[in-house]
């Protein structure tokens, strides 16, 4: 495959952008009007209120899991509520119910089950003012044992085998909702979504955006990135090349994801997303093709040496190729604990060095530099048996 088939989907971060600024202005509007009324009322007409509306919205519970000849039931409930939320009423009180009654986590949970077109516009529909008038997933999510968030995220990447289309665009909807409103993504939950989204091999546009989306609030709340390269090992495995950019942005509008990444992820996190290119050829092409010029490499020979020598052992010739190219000065100079240069590291190994010293060699590594121990790569030649390294040195 070739890494230019698949570009960064830069469109789609651009999407995101107006789908955000569309959602906010629609719950601002809404929201400010809700707002205005509710602060009108007296505790008392507040606590009737919200009462009510918790009563009417159990009521859906029958509609919600799939029972029969519940449309217009649910569709009264659907116009109470309206009414309800009209004259100040909010959800607030589905968050804390310790019965743990029907909730809007629950509705979200089966919102993928529904296989009539009129029952999914419906339950859109009451989905859409819950969240609007104050319930949090956030509270609710002991419920349900993050299960409705799950269920419909994880729907993103298989919802083209549901008999409605329009469960997609609905599903991707609410998830752009509850991501800006803040009110159904646990912090600490994103990792393990977006690992379980990508690996479900997500191909629709919309699948990639949650993907971005989970990406920017892990790294706009400065969360630990510690999974991800076994998240990059399942892009590599599934060729999803086009997701890389979005795991290691480096482009200039996403300045500030990267910047986040490079302060948290660890040398073992650095290490695991290098050594993730190298778990096939077509994984190493891909590297050299779109790390050329990324702040990845730089940052490893600047924090991580070690990962370098690491790749001599491994004979990565492709990976350090690609580093050699744009860091070639910062490479050949770099030194272990033990005064060795990476051309002691090859020159010194068993097996087949011959294209990595030749690598090092060819970007201006030094062959009489000396270690620790005063010893040189053209000692270590010179005393070996290695037939290849001699005539490469000129021995």
């Amino acid at each position: 495959m070739n890494s230019k088939q698949k570009p960064f989907p830069v469109y789609l971060w651009q999407e995101i952008q107006s789908e955000n600024t569309r959602i906010y202005l629609i719950l601002e509007s809404f929201q400010k009007r809700w707002k205005n009324i509710r602060s009108q009322l007296s505790l008392t007409d507040t606590e009737r209120l919200d009462m009510a509306f918790k009563n009417e919205f159990e009521n859906l519970e029958r509609f919600f899991w799939g029972r029969k000849e519940q449309f217009n039931i649910a569709t009264r409930i659907f116009g109470s509520l309206q009414e309800l939320v009209n004259m100040g009423a909010s959800a607030e009180k589905l968050n804390k119910d310790a019965s743990r009654g029907f909730n809007i986590a629950e509705a979200i949970r089966y919102f993928p089950s529904f296989t009539k077109q009129q029952d999914l516009d419906l339950a859109n529909k009451i989905i859409w003012l819950t969240i609007q008038a104050g319930a949090s997933l956030l509270e609710q999510r002991s419920y349900t044992r993050d299960l409705s968030v799950c269920c419909l995220i994880n729907d993103m990447s298989k919802a083209n085998v549901h008999p409605l289309e329009q469960l997609y665009e609905y599903s991707y909807q609410i998830t752009c909702l509850m991501f800006v409103s803040n009110i159904g993504i646990p912090m600490e939950d994103c990792d393990g979504l977006l690992f379980a989204l990508l690996a479900d091999n997500c191909q629709k546009d919309e699948s990639k955006k949650i993907a971005m989306r989970l990406i920017k609030r892990i790294t706009d709340t400065s969360f630990s990135y510690f999974s991800l390269s076994k998240i990059l090992v399942n892009v590599v495995k599934h060729k999803q090349w086009e997701m890389i950019p979005i795991l290691l942005p480096s482009l200039p509008h996403m300045k500030n994801l990267t910047q986040i990444i490079r302060e948290f992820a660890s040398k073992e996190d650095i290490r695991g997303i290098i050594n993730a290119f190298t778990l096939s050829k077509t994984g190493r092409n891909i590297f050299k093709h779109q790390f050329q010029h990324h702040w990845l490499l730089q940052h490893t020979i600047d924090n991580y040496p070690g990962i370098l020598f690491d790749l001599v052992k491994r004979r990565e010739k492709t990976i350090l190729e690609t580093f050699c190219k744009k860091h070639r000065l910062k490479l050949i100079n770099l030194k272990d604990t033990k005064g060795n240069t990476l051309l002691h590291i090859a020159a010194s190994s068993n097996g087949k060095m011959k294209n990595i010293a030749k690598i090092l060699l060819n970007a201006g590594a030094d062959p009489t530099i000396k270690n620790n121990e005063n010893v040189t790569p053209y000692d270590m030649v010179l005393k070996s048996r290695r037939s290849d390294l001699k005539e490469l040195f000129g021995i």
